[in-house]
């Protein structure tokens, strides 16, 4: 069974032109523990490598110089292996291509399998799978330190000048608000390519690929790998800079490049102008040819493209970029040159195939039964149809929700937004940056307030009674929900999973399908978010044997606030003389225990006694807005690699995404 999925803007295709002979250039090198440290002299060697050539090399990345080497060398063996879900393209020159494509969406779900490992001899493929997954992993965490770092810089030289708005929006409004957002938060396409030409090209003169700027906002690759061992073999890759010369390149095998595309004309560069910023980054036309395999040798290849934001909307077509890919699927010809910059253009096909017994549901393939003991046949018997569906009974065609394989009539709706309060929308002349200022202010009443975040959205104030806390928080918005507590430290949507809260609802008797009961008194209790699970459906029960009679919400038809007096969160006690690190969520719009966006959450450390608040940007923030994004940073509600709860599940779970191959194919140039 075939799903498409949206199409892959790649690159805008630039004019062909010969190479400079003698000619060479090395990249700036940066090392990868400097991505997280603030240094001006290699601040300034990062970011002036992006703006006057647009390519960098990370160095000292740790395990990567042999984990390139592993995953590389079994990479042909696999590809060439029956059932692999390898594709194979042969350019002009003769070269032939064999690539094993994948993805990593935001969120999780993250990293997807790479092959159809149950339909392949083990032996053929054993080695790159464990190899390639923590080369995966290591380029994943180098490219989101990549990202910080530019935005950092960005963010520090957009302080002295005007500002613009964030990078991109959705059409409800929620912004991506710098470089990382809209990195973390698009999908990353992976490409393990293997390059055999028996011809010779010894001239430089013709190209496998003609010089063309990529498409998406960066891409992050290894230098190529030759079989033989000889540099010589590993190709000619070659780059044009601002003056129009066109120097070969000259890579160290233990770096990851970093080389900007087109996204960043469509989206960074208009931003800083608008804003009256002189920085202005620089996508790199780059070319590569095939060197003289004769002799039978191969050269392989790793590489991660960085895309837009699915739901973001592209700056000056008024399409999100989800949608141009749709469009570019169908091959409509007006509309191949939107997401390019100038007068190039792209055209690319993508098809995702699930295999037997999975769905493709919600950006992957998902087991029949990874919640339900469901089939094809199961709900034929029912008259039903197996559909990916939401608890509603409404079935997935794009967007963000709460989606799984389930027997479903063949009529069912499409998915729509929950029903919103009452009193949503609410009236923002009456609920005024003047009202929320008197509302949160709490001057005399605790020793320490605080904003929270940089979207004043919320305000915590609060005391030290003994060992206890004596807190308020309050938010700039209607009562959906309201949650203040530990995070769990551990990994995952800013410390989410495992985290033990204090959260007030407006309601009770809550259901996935109709949300919480307006009619029933509100409750404020203590919750352990689910190690496993961030939907609200799987961790409803509140902690038992709990005194919360300190606990209270306040909620007018402008802003709400949560007070509590306690030493303790399900018996975890607070280091009144230490430090703690605390988040908190909040909803707005509905009474679905759902949506929480970038600006209705935080993590953050308190140091309780001194008073001091540190913000803590997790790798995974930037997702949802309360207008339609979802609680668990708007993915699948399962934690990366977390068995669900029936055994025959947990058996298959490895499993779960293993027929879904991306087929990434371009009519003309690709990248390399």
């Amino acid at each position: 069974m075939k799903f498409p999925t949206g199409a892959i803007l790649l690159f805008a295709v630039g004019a062909c032109a010969s190479y400079d002979a003698g000619d060479t250039f090395k990249p700036q090198r940066i090392s990868f523990s400097d991505l997280e440290t603030t240094t001006g002299d290699i601040d300034s060697a990062f970011i002036d490598a992006l703006t006057s050539v647009g390519i960098v090399a990370i160095k000292d990345i740790p395990e990567y110089a042999s984990l390139r080497i592993q995953t590389l060398s079994s990479l042909t063996k696999c590809a060439h292996s029956s059932h692999s879900g390898s594709k194979s393209h042969t350019f002009d020159d003769g070269t032939v291509r064999t690539t094993l494509a994948t993805r990593t969406i935001p969120g999780p779900g993250g990293a997807q399998p790479i092959i159809q490992t149950s339909k392949i001899a083990p032996e053929d493929c054993r080695e790159f799978e464990e190899s390639s997954l923590r080369l995966r992993a290591v380029v994943d965490e180098t490219t989101r330190a990549f990202s910080t770092k530019l935005a950092s810089i960005i963010g520090r030289q957009a302080d002295t000048h005007a500002h613009a708005g964030a990078l991109l929006e959705t059409r409800d409004g929620f912004q991506f608000s710098d470089f990382a957002a809209i990195a973390n938060e698009g999908e990353h396409l992976e490409h393990f390519h293997s390059y055999d030409n028996p011809s010779t090209n010894e001239s430089h003169e013709e190209k496998t690929l003609d010089f063309h700027t990529d498409q998406g906002i960066f891409i992050a690759f290894t230098p190529a790998l030759s079989s033989s061992g000889d540099a010589a073999g590993t190709g000619h890759f070659f780059i044009m800079r601002e003056d129009g010369s066109r120097p070969e390149v000259e890579f160290e095998d233990s770096d990851l490049i970093f080389m900007l595309g087109d996204g960043v004309n469509q989206i960074v560069n208009p931003h800083h102008e608008a804003s009256y910023q002189a920085l202005r980054l620089r996508a790199v036309p780059h070319a590569m040819n095939m060197p003289d395999l004769a002799n039978r040798s191969v050269r392989t290849w790793y590489g991660r493209m960085v895309l837009p934001p699915v739901d973001a909307v592209h700056p000056e077509n008024g399409k999100t970029f989800g949608e141009i890919r749709e469009l570019m699927i169908s091959g409509q010809e007006e509309v191949l040159g939107l997401a390019c910059t100038g007068s190039a253009s792209a055209r690319q096909l993508e098809e995702v195939l699930c295999e037997e017994g999975t769905l493709f549901c919600w950006h992957r393939c998902m087991n029949h039964t990874e919640y339900y003991p469901v089939s094809p046949d199961i709900c034929a018997d029912d008259g039903l149809e197996l559909k990916c569906v939401n608890p509603r009974g409404q079935h997935y065609v794009k967007g963000h929700g709460d989606f799984y394989p389930n027997c479903a009539p063949a009529n069912t709706v499409p998915a729509t937004p929950f029903p919103t309060l009452p009193t949503y929308p609410r009236d923002n002349v009456t609920c005024s940056q003047e009202e929320w200022n008197k509302y949160a202010g709490t001057t005399g009443e605790y020793a320490y307030c605080h904003d929270i975040g940089k979207f004043d959205k919320a305000r915590f104030c609060w005391s030290v009674d003994g060992g206890s806390i004596d807190g308020r928080l309050s938010y700039n918005g209607l009562y959906g929900y309201l949650a203040f507590g530990f995070s769990s430290g551990g990994e995952g949507i800013m410390g989410m999973f495992g985290a033990e809260i204090i959260m007030g609802l407006p309601g009770g008797n809550f259901t996935p399908v109709n949300g919480l009961d307006l009619s029933l008194e509100p409750t404020v209790k203590e919750y352990v978010i689910s190690d496993a699970y961030t939907r609200f459906r799987h961790w409803s029960q509140p902690v038992p044997d709990r005194d919360t009679s300190s606990y209270a919400v306040n909620s007018t038809d402008c802003f709400t606030s949560l007070t509590f007096k306690t030493n303790s969160i399900n018996s975890r006690e607070f280091n009144v003389t230490g430090t703690d690190v605390m988040l908190w969520a909040a909803n707005g719009k509905d009474t679905f225990v759902e949506f929480h966006g970038q600006d209705q959450r935080d993590l953050f450390e308190i140091e309780w006694a001194s008073g001091s608040v540190t913000q803590i940007s997790g790798v995974e923030e930037g997702h949802s807005h309360e207008e339609g994004h979802s609680h668990d940073e708007d993915k699948h509600d399962k934690k990366d690699g977390a068995t669900p709860s029936s055994e025959s599940t947990k058996k298959t779970l490895a499993s779960s995404f293993v027929g879904m191959t991306a087929l990434f194919w371009m009519l003309g140039s690709h990248w390399p």
